[in-house]
This record gives C-alpha cells, sequence and structure tokens, in this order.
C-alpha cells in the first residue's frame, strides 16, 4: 500500500472544465461527482494497459510506476488536491462573509444606537406622562368634587333612582307647538271683535299665549317640581305657590274674556269711546268675575286654562322631578364627558409618545435578524460543505483504484510474463487530502447580545409605557374617590 503525494499543481477557481468532471463549484457551494469511466475511455486507459502488456512492459521487475499509471496518479490527486483547494477558499469566503456581517464597529454603532433610542423613548413618555398629568389632574379635582356633591345631594334628598330627563329636548317642541295653537285658536276667536287692527291683534294673541303657555306655564311646571323637596316647608311653600299660579291664571284668562267681551261691545256700538274700553272689561270683571257675555269669550278662558294646563304638565317634563337633579346630574357628566375628552387626548398622545423611538428600534431588531439569519445560512452553509467533503473527497480515492484496477487488470491480461509486484499494492491518496479544511467561523455572541438588549428595550419601553397609562385617574377611580 503505497501513499502518492499531491505534487505541484494549479488552483482550480471555477467552475469545471470538460476534462475536470468532478471537482468543487465554489460559485454554487456544491461538489460535483468525478466520471472515471470518462476519463478511462477518453484517455484509451484500457488499450495502453493491454498494449503495454503485449510487450510485457511494464517489466516484472519493475519497482517504480510506469507513465500510464503516474498520470492516472496525478490526475487523481491533481483533482483532489483542486477540490481541497477550492473548498477551503470557498470556506475562507464563508469565514470573511461572517465576519463582515458581523463587524464589530458596525455592530458597537447598533448597540449604542439601541441604548440612545430606548433613553430618547422612555425621555419621550415621561414628557407626554407629566403633559398629560398637568391636564387632567385639575380637571380631575372638578369632577371627584362634582361626583362627592352630587352623592351627598342624593342622599340627603333620599334619591336612589337616577335622574330621568328623557323628554327634555321633546318636551320644548310640544310647548312651542301648543304656544303656536294658542295663537291661531286666539286668532279665531279675537280676530272678529279686534278694533285695534292686524299688527295689534298679533300682539294680543301672541301676548296672551305667551303668558299662558311660556310664563305661568313654565312657573307651574318649576313650582310642581319643588313639591317633591324632602322639606316640608318648602314643599308645603311650593305648593302655596302652586295654588298662587293656579288663581293667576284664572284671574288672567277671566280677563281676557271680559276683555273680548268689552272690545266685542265696542265693536257693536260705533258710538262708543275705545277709551273706555279697558274700564268696560275692569268692570265686567269686579261686576261679575265669572260671567261672560258671549259662548266665545267663555271658549276663549277655556282654551287658555286648558293650554296652560298642558304646558304646565310639559314644562315639568324639562327635567327631573325632583327640583335641581336633573340640573345636578347634567353638570356631572359635562365634567364626565370633560374629563372623558382630556383622558383620551393625553392617552392619545401617551401612546404616540413612543412610537418613534419604537419604529427605531423595531428596525434595529430587523436589521439584527437578518444579521443573524445570514450568519446563520453562511454557517450552515459551511458547515454542511464540511461535513460533506469527507464523503466526496473519498470518491477520489475510488477513482484512483477503479483507473489503475482497469489499466493493471488490462496489462495483466496481455502479459505473458509476470506482472510487476506493485500491481498488487493500492496507492492512497495523501492524508491531508482527505482531511477536511478547518471552518471555525467567529460565533454570532454579539449580534444574540445586541438583539436581546434591543428586544428588552422594548419591553422596558412598552412596560413603562403601560405604568404611564395606569398613572392616569379613570372616572372609575375619581368617581369613588372620597372626600
Amino acid at each position: 500500500m503505497r501513499h502518492w503525494g499531491t505534487g505541484e499543481v494549479g488552483i482550480d477557481t471555477g467552475r469545471r472544465n470538460s476534462d475536470h468532471q468532478g471537482g468543487f463549484d465554489r460559485v454554487e457551494g456544491e461538489f460535483a461527482p468525478l466520471d472515471p469511466e470518462k476519463w478511462l475511455a477518453d484517455h484509451d486507459v484500457a488499450a495502453e494497459g493491454a498494449r503495454l502488456g503485449k510487450d510485457n512492459l511494464p517489466a516484472s521487475n519493475a519497482r517504480r510506476f510506469d507513465a500510464m499509471e503516474r498520470h492516472i496518479i496525478d490526475y487523481v490527486n491533481q483533482e483532489a488536491t483542486s477540490c481541497r483547494e477550492n473548498v477551503s477558499a470557498f470556506l475562507s469566503d464563508q469565514t470573511r462573509k461572517v465576519l463582515a456581517n458581523a463587524d464589530e464597529e458596525e455592530l458597537q454603532i447598533l448597540a449604542q444606537k439601541v441604548s440612545v433610542d430606548e433613553a430618547a423613548g422612555l425621555g419621550n413618555i415621561e414628557g407626554a406622562l407629566q403633559r398629560g398629568l398637568d391636564s387632567l389632574l385639575p380637571l380631575g379635582e372638578d369632577v371627584a368634587r362634582a361626583r362627592r356633591d352630587f352623592d351627598a345631594f342624593r342622599q340627603s334628598a333620599g334619591l336612589t333612582r337616577l335622574a330621568d330627563y328623557s323628554h327634555r329636548k321633546a318636551a320644548l317642541w310640544v310647548i312651542l307647538a301648543f304656544f303656536t295653537i294658542e295663537v291661531a285658536l286666539n286668532a279665531t276667536l279675537l280676530m272678529d271683535v279686534n278694533v285695534f287692527g292686524l299688527v295689534g291683534a298679533i300682539g294680543q294673541m301672541s301676548l296672551i299665549s305667551a303668558v299662558n303657555v311660556l310664563i305661568l306655564g313654565c312657573a307651574m311646571g318649576a313650582l310642581l317640581r319643588r313639591t317633591s323637596y324632602v322639606s316640608t316647608r318648602l314643599a308645603s311653600a311650593s305648593w302655596l305657590g302652586v295654588l298662587i299660579i293656579v288663581g293667576l291664571v284664572c284671574l288672567f284668562n277671566l280677563s281676557v274674556g271680559h276683555f273680548r267681551d268689552a272690545m266685542a261691545a265696542i265693536v257693536d256700538d260705533p258710538s262708543a269711546e275705545l277709551s273706555s274700553m279697558g274700564a268696560d272689561a275692569i268692570q265686567r270683571f269686579v261686576t261679575e268675575p265669572v260671567g261672560l257675555a258671549s259662548f266665545e269669550s267663555a271658549l276663549l278662558v277655556l282654551l287658555g286654562a286648558s293650554l296652560f294646563g298642558v304646558a304646565s304638565w310639559k314644562w315639568l317634563q324639562r327635567d327631573d322631578p325632583y327640583p335641581d337633579y336633573g340640573r345636578r346630574d347634567r353638570e356631572v357628566k359635562a365634567l364626565d364627558e370633560a374629563y372623558r375628552a382630556a383622558y383620551n387626548r393625553a392617552k392619545s398622545a401617551l401612546d404616540a409618545a413612543p412610537r418613534d423611538t419604537m419604529g427605531k428600534l423595531e428596525d434595529t431588531i430587523h436589521q439584527l435578524e437578518i444579521k443573524k439569519s445570514v450568519w446563520k445560512d453562511t454557517f450552515e452553509t459551511g458547515r454542511k460543505v464540511v461535513a460533506d467533503y469527507g464523503v466526496n473527497i473519498a470518491k477520489y480515492q475510488f477513482a484512483l483504484d477503479f483507473l489503475l484496477s482497469a489499466y493493471r487488470t488490462a496489462n495483466s491480461n496481455a502479459r505473458k510474463e509476470e506482472a510487476p509486484a506493485h500491481f498488487d499494492e493500492q496507492v492512497l491518496i495523501s492524508q491531508e487530502i482527505l482531511e477536511a479544511p478547518d471552518f471555525t467561523p467567529p460565533p454570532q455572541t454579539a449580534l444574540v447580545n445586541i438583539a436581546e438588549e434591543a428586544h428588552t428595550a422594548v419591553a422596558r419601553l412598552q412596560a413603562r409605557h403601560g405604568e404611564a397609562v395606569r398613572q392616569f385617574p379613570t372616572l372609575v377611580t375619581l368617581h369613588g374617590e372620597k372626600s
């Protein structure tokens, strides 16, 4: 068994040519299989062996390889050496790629960028938090104070239900509709006896309707609401006010009826003085308060009183039945809504504060993940080449055995004399060729550490943001505060 050195050969740095069937492609990073049968045929190895064997060459006592054997050995060793050198060059390229991907200076810059971005993000959060607290705390004190006062009011009034003023807007439209109706009906009952002309008649109609629906009705609704006072004294005073308003309504509408009778008398008596109309109306009212001269006047009184009653009911529906309950409830809700809007603005500003920094950190993480992926792909490619090297380089030994066997067998079969003794010996490729080139790229420790620090920075920003949001008092918190 003989070892045959590699000799002096060139380095194959490209793809294989037609003569070099095997080797390693540095561009693709793949092994190319040998085709010893093709080389055997192209170089007429068997024919050459038979030709020399007929002449009993090499001599039976020859101890050295003949030309064809040397040619075969040189060919295989040259191919194996070229393959190893190409593999070694490829692995060196992979190592340089790893080093370039994990450049120490670049990684230091990324690590510093992570630190700077985190500090900027934390500063933005603190600034947004302080601005938010500055805007919320005074308003929050107003909300808490209003809620305490409101709860004390409800407790003192014995109110356990929610305030009800659901008919507030609808009631106003009904009141205005009744005002318009009374104006129209008054026009029907007064126009035919009116001595002041169209403009005067419109003024009278509107004044009567305003007093009944807008003034006295509003006063009655407010007084009816105040009869719900817990205090007996206040409730009794309110009931007294109700009786007074009822009396005023009766007096006012009876006066309107007598006034219509007085106008009708002037219209029927052309000789009557217009200036006596007022005195006549007063005289009629004093002498016979409820005695009206016409059905139309009585209907006018009844109409005014009826619309006053409906208007009073609708004025009562304009707010909660308990006095001041609705107003207080609306004030508390208005403060709550103002605080909710301020809270949302402050939270939106706080949410936006670390957004740019988080984006920068995410970009850095993405950049590091790409580098880690490149490192992994490069490392795995190199490891695979090293792992496959032994299997592929062993094929060169097989090719050497195959070619020498083909030559020696053809030579021996054609000989008349005994073949040289070394024909029975195996020629081995150099051990240096069989040993895989070294591939020990630097570990990705720095990449991993910086990526972990970037992830930690993002987590710290998120945690601080959550803590900052919780520092904003919510309405639930404010409503639960006790004086």
